[in-house]
């Protein structure tokens, strides 16, 4: 399978996502008609091979209504996420690369509305289309977050997420 068809597949997952509420997308789900995300032989021994086991617990808990509301709506906003994400790495012909994110708790504590909105579009911004002045404002605003995180009792793990 060459980028291009994986191009395909990946933007007609985007499409079913793009279209749909979340109540929708678990109504589809519910009914069997979510047949975009059963692509694991198409990227077993691949790169992709992970993006399915993620998009498909994603998948999982965004329709499932036993699940919280909260949840729920994370996991939605995860697969839409990683399915641009997979997108943008497909068509610049880079691997995908792990992302640390600020946890929303984190984000939802910052006092400064303008700081909150750079944290957000930072966790919205795939990949893909992050450029150097971005990622240089990412990596101060950690060190910002990780103060105000201290403040506010919440810890920096190891791998440089705050929660």
């Amino acid at each position: 399978m060459n980028n291009s068809a994986y191009i395909d597949l990946f933007e007609s997952i985007r499409q079913t996502v793009a279209d749909v509420s979340l109540d929708d997308f678990s109504d589809a789900s519910a009914h069997g008609k979510l047949a975009q995300f059963q692509f694991w032989g198409a990227v077993h021994n691949t790169p992709l091979a992970p993006a399915w086991d993620n998009l498909n617990n994603w998948k999982t808990t965004a329709s499932d209504p036993a699940m919280p509301r909260s949840m729920r709506e994370l996991a939605y906003r995860d697969i839409k996420y990683k399915i641009d994400e997979i997108l943008g790495n497909l068509r610049s012909g880079t691997m995908s690369v792990p992302r640390r994110r600020i946890d929303s708790v984190v984000v939802n504590k910052i006092a400064d509305p303008k700081i909150r909105k750079i944290c957000n579009e930072i966790n919205a911004t795939p990949d893909g289309n992050v450029i150097s002045l971005l990622q240089l404002i990412g990596e101060a605003l950690k060190w910002s977050l990780w103060y105000k995180a201290k403040q506010n009792h919440t810890q920096l793990h190891e791998n440089g997420s705050l929660q």
